[in-house]
């Protein structure tokens, strides 16, 4: 499974934005369907403006497992419009 890519849409969940310092990484939950979560790491990003709890998006970019959890680090987004907008 690591290495495959994926075409996701799902509603971000929780911000995890660095601590001062370098190497910033901004973590996002993104869940996906009823209850699957995915992690997206930005590595370089101390914040995206475009994103908040509750933004629908679209993912692409390459699947990473570590310790049963799912990764994609530094995916493309696309902030979709809210349903019902």
């Amino acid at each position: 499974m690591k290495g495959r890519r994926i075409n996701v849409r799902g509603t971000v969940s929780s911000l995890t934005y660095p601590a001062e310092g370098p190497g910033p990484n901004l973590d996002v939950i993104v869940t996906v369907g009823e209850s699957d979560r995915l992690l997206l790491r930005f590595l370089g990003r101390r914040d995206m403006g475009c994103l908040s709890i509750g933004s629908v998006v679209r993912v692409r970019g390459a699947l990473s497992e570590s310790g049963g959890s799912f990764a994609v680090i530094n995916p493309e987004i696309t902030v979709l419009p809210a349903q019902g907008a």
